[in-house]
């Protein structure tokens, strides 16, 4: 029999005819027990147990030169035992370190004997124990990683964190006391500078949490290609708690905290507005920055989600909500993607039924715009107090629930605008994760983290699950899904975080583009390119095509920043989206596997071996000109033409061209090339 040790749990048992089963599964409480388990590190081993028992313990113990295989996270596991329900005859196996009591043939017998039982079930049920934030980002990165052809090693080094910092700091409260805050900042990658990630304020902030986001931040700017590693970062509190002068202290304390571990700055580490935060607090951040850096020129970038007047761009504010709305537009109005997965009501947005968990920023301006611009219905609203539900024809109106619950801080006593649906709106109060269940064409969960999940996974009655929010599917209600449509069920179409809530960051690199140029988007062509559109108006008169004064008006308008920004936008989701369907069908998988195929792909092309070696041994690789022509000549990625030309023609941007290098990687081995050779396109 095979045991597999993880760290202080069991991973899983392999037994004795090969079937894997994974841990969380229940056994047979029988006189048969596991082996021992023990702590063989934070990857983990897998160890050979004969049935031969000994003295003491009754099961031999591994002897230290016995064959111990290291093995990764993710297994090709063939039966879901998350998912599999106590048998009611028998209890769970403990996993202490206690001596087992008989010997393993035994166990082993008994495993196999409850996976015959187990493994006919049709669907899976409920999950016993339900995967952390970071082990679904985990076992999805891994079962991506399957479908790619990036080795192993390069597959490790893009998937671990690579800073995590954890600090805490004083500050004094107002009634006079010392109170002591925990904060976070974890750094994912560094394939490419600066990183950037938001920062929230929570009391559920955790180290598993920022490095679980983080993560999912450095894939999700290398699915919509904005030039960004992932970061993420927190402070534990809850801010209903602290009077607004508190939270100004708090949030220049992080920041300072940030500073003197050279954790911000605009070229390594932009932090950004999330839950809890917004443009207040990111004042905060770049104000302190300002004050500690005064000679850097462009201080002004460390932060974005700035307001206006301190450096902010236009269309910050709803970029997360409109790009929602762009995703699911671009989907749903492909009749491929609506006739593959059963979609109701046929392609596009209009007339379909919206429900929506979350009136946050995310959830307000999503719900919003595909009222507004998708003409759908929004039928439910959920917030941390209760949803609300209308039965009118017209739903909700997401303005007007968002003004009710501004003002009184909950959704009860909300009964429509000006009497209009009096009788038609119902307030559920209670559990606001009770609206996921509820009947409709798209369920948008727009909140926090894992709120589907392999407890009402099977509940959900959505055709279209848009993850606005960072996470909102773990892996277990994933599994669920697919299983279920292998069955023939039909299950729903999830389009992943990875690209429907890019949105924020897309714009956020308008943001920080905008303030290194010290220069706004728009400034220098709106008045040239509405005189040229009105010349061309006057053209059209002179010819007898008569304009109205309102069609004149928009015809000559120029593209300000807001236009400029939301165009922008546009433009990354629906590549974005192409892209990732392109994948899913080349690949025959869903969108979130063929999102994560396609981000590490372009991080392994930043990240990979041969890059690094040059780097480091770029003098040792080539010691005489000739040595580097030949090297270029194998490597047939760009004809060129090889000169020895002056110093003055070589450019690291060409350079970095033809060897499919980042420019600032180039720029440090500059120096060396330099003298030598120069690449120069035909």
């Amino acid at each position: 029999m095979w045991s597999i040790v993880t760290g202080n749990r069991l991973f899983g048992v392999l037994s004795t005819t090969g079937t894997r089963f994974p841990a969380g599964a229940y056994l047979a409480k029988s006189s048969a027990a596991a082996p021992q388990i023990s702590r063989e590190g934070s990857r983990g081993t897998i160890r050979r147990f004969s049935s031969d028992t000994d003295k003491e313990t009754g099961v031999k113990q591994p002897s230290d030169d016995e064959t111990s295989l290291e093995f990764p996270h993710a297994l090709n596991v063939h039966y879901d035992a998350l998912n599999a329900p106590p048998s009611p005859t028998k209890q769970p196996l403990s996993v202490a370190n206690d001596p087992p009591a008989s010997a393993s043939k035994a166990a082993a017998a008994a495993l196999d004997a409850l996976l015959s039982e187990t493994a006919a079930a049709p669907l899976p049920k409920t999950p016993t124990r339900e995967l952390t934030f970071l082990e679904s980002v985990d076992l999805f990165f891994d079962e991506a990683a399957k479908l790619t052809t990036v080795s192993p090693a390069l597959l490790g080094h893009i998937k671990e964190c690579n800073n995590l910092l954890e600090f805490t700091f004083p500050i004094l409260r107002t009634n006079g006391q010392i109170e002591l805050i925990r904060g976070y900042r974890a750094q994912h990658s560094h394939h490419r500078l600066p990183t950037k990630g938001g920062i929230r304020y929570d009391v559920r902030v955790s180290e598993d949490e920022v490095k679980a986001l983080a993560a999912l931040m450095t894939f999700k700017c290398a699915t919509v290609d904005v030039p960004f590693g992932g970061a993420k970062g927190g402070v534990v509190i809850d801010r209903t708690k602290y009077d607004d002068m508190e939270l100004e202290r708090i949030t220049r304390r992080f920041t300072v905290e940030l500073i003197k571990r050279n954790a911000i700055g605009p070229a390594v580490d932009v932090p950004a507005p999330d839950y809890g935060t917004g443009p207040r607090e990111m004042g905060w951040m770049k104000d302190t920055y300002e004050a500690f850096n005064p000679n850097d020129i462009d201080r002004i970038a460390c932060v974005t989600g700035k307001p206006i007047n301190l450096g902010g761009i236009r269309g910050r504010d709803n970029a997360t909500g409109l790009g929602v709305f762009f995703g699911i537009r671009e989907f749903l109005a492909r009749t491929d993607v609506v006739e593959r997965y059963g979609i109701r009501k046929g392609p596009g947005i209009e007339g379909k039924d919206v429900v929506v968990q979350g009136l946050g920023n995310v959830g307000y301006w999503s719900s919003r715009f595909m009222c507004e611009l998708g003409r759908a219905r929004i039928v439910a609203i959920a917030e941390r107090d209760g949803f609300l539900v209308s039965r009118s024809p017209n739903g909700l109106d997401p303005t007007d629930v968002k003004r009710h619950f501004a003002m009184h801080g909950h959704l009860r006593g909300y009964e429509g605008p000006l009497n209009v649906d009096q009788g038609q709106v119902e307030y559920v109060p209670g559990d606001p994760c009770q609206a996921l269940e509820l009947e409709c064409d798209i369920l948008i969960p727009a909140a926090l983290e894992s709120v589907i999940h392999g407890g009402n996974a099977s509940r959900i009655q959505a055709a279209v699950i848009a993850e606005a929010a960072n996470g909102p599917v773990t892996y277990a209600a994933d599994r669920y899904f697919k299983t279920s449509r292998k069955l023939g069920v039909d299950c729903p179409l999830i389009i992943p975080d990875l690209l429907l809530n890019a949105g924020g960051v897309t714009v956020s690199y308008f943001e920080w583009v905008k303030n290194l140029g010290h220069l706004r988007f728009g400034r220098m062509t709106r008045r040239v390119e509405e005189k040229s559109m009105r010349a061309i108006a006057n053209v059209l008169e002179r010819h007898g095509m008569k304009l109205e004064e309102r069609d004149l008006k928009e015809l000559e308008a120029g593209a300000d920043e807001a236009t400029l920004v939301r165009s922008g936008l546009e433009d990354t989701i629906c590549a974005a989206v192409e892209e990732t369907w392109n994948t899913a069908r080349e690949m025959n998988c869903d969108l979130r596997l063929a999102a994560y195929c396609n981000a590490i792909r372009k991080i392994a092309l930043d990240v990979s071996w041969w890059r690094t070696r040059l780097l480091c041994c770029a003098p040792q690789m080539f010691q005489s000109d000739r040595q580097l022509r030949s090297w270029w000549q194998s490597r047939q990625v760009h004809r060129t033409k090889l000169t020895n030309v002056g110093t003055d023609d070589c450019n690291p941007e060409s350079v970095c061209y033809l060897w499919n290098f980042p420019v600032n990687f180039l720029v440090i081995v500059k120096t060396w090339l330099k003298p030598r050779i120069c690449l120069r396109r035909n």
